[in-house]
């Protein structure tokens, strides 16, 4: 199925099934003289053309700061990372160090519940010692409880967190100027639940495409790679976002699986270096994923900065 991108005020958005930029234009969310394109169409077109109930689409020249999506290359990204990363040393590293710092608090706050599940498991195994059954379901139980609390406090926290620091980078590759603000973006209205929403549903997915089989859950954490990006750029509901991140990586299969195992050596890397590296390391591979969305979702021209 071909895609469709709108543009408004000069800015690119999408790719998304047409019935999805056919709704906001419904809604009123796209005006008549907004441009869109279905993939494979010599030009743009209005909206109010493109939608109406005899189909004519009559074409618009597409504006000088409109391109046509630009093409995805692993190395090109991580080339664009580490360029990025050196020249904003202090919003990339920096931001990556305060984020790091921040997502230990997810395992603070799952360790307060899986310590008093710890604490009954010591209470009552010597009491259902004599009765092994009983015994084993118990601990099943709490070991359950304590695996699900930590999935969903980590889950529920963890887009909001990393988010932020997407979004600095993102407004830094866009040519904005960054603010440490940047960093708390992911917790506000009304994204914030929405992030929390979808890290919960991604995390529970890779978890059981993990236990299930290595290989369905590393295919899983790499087709909801863009989830929390395009929740927080694109302002869509989780389940939106979850299923264009799906489709999109579907489209680049092999070139994101390839541009993966070069972040993951990327890491190993880093590790290598004395654990130093990795503060390198991570701000290159997380701003160069950052820059695969912007040139994969095309939201505006590519500017060398």
């Amino acid at each position: 199925m071909k895609q469709w991108y709108y543009a408004k005020a000069g800015r690119q958005f999408g790719p998304f099934p047409k019935a999805h930029v056919e709704e906001m234009y419904r809604k009123g969310e796209l005006a008549d003289r907004d441009l869109v394109w279905e993939e494979g169409a010599p030009e743009w077109s209005a909206a109010g053309k493109a939608f109406t109930v005899s189909g004519g689409a009559a074409a618009v020249s597409p504006s000088a700061d409109i391109s046509v999506p630009a093409e995805f290359h692993p190395v090109d990204c991580l080339t664009r990372g580490w360029q990025l990363t050196w020249q904003h040393p202090g919003h990339f590293i920096g931001g990556t160090f305060i984020t790091s710092l921040l997502m230990n608090a997810p395992g603070v706050a799952a360790n307060i519940i899986v310590a008093p599940c710890v604490l009954l498991m010591g209470i009552f195994g010597e009491t259902l010692r004599s009765q092994p059954v009983l015994q084993g379901i118990f601990f099943g139980v709490l070991i359950l409880v304590s695996l699900l609390a930590v999935l969903i406090i980590s889950g529920a926290c963890a887009y909001p967190i990393l988010d932020g620091l997407f979004w600095l980078m993102l407004r830094v590759i866009r040519g904005a100027t960054p603010e440490l603000s940047d960093l708390f973006h992911g917790f506000k209205k009304p994204h914030g639940w929405e992030l929390a929403k979808g890290g919960m549903a991604v995390t529970l997915i890779m978890v059981l495409g993990l236990v299930c089989f290595i290989l369905p859950g590393i295919y899983l954490s790499l087709a909801y790679c863009f989830t929390p990006l395009l929740i927080i750029d694109q302002k869509l509901p989780w389940r939106a976002a979850m299923k264009i991140s799906h489709q999109t990586v579907r489209r680049h299969f092999w070139g994101l699986l390839g541009f993966a195992v070069l972040n993951a050596l990327l890491g190993v890397a880093g590790i290598l270096c004395c654990y130093v590296g990795i503060f390198i390391a991570m701000p290159v591979s997380l701003a160069a994923y950052v820059y695969a969305y912007e040139i994969l979702f095309s939201r505006q021209p590519k500017k060398r900065i």
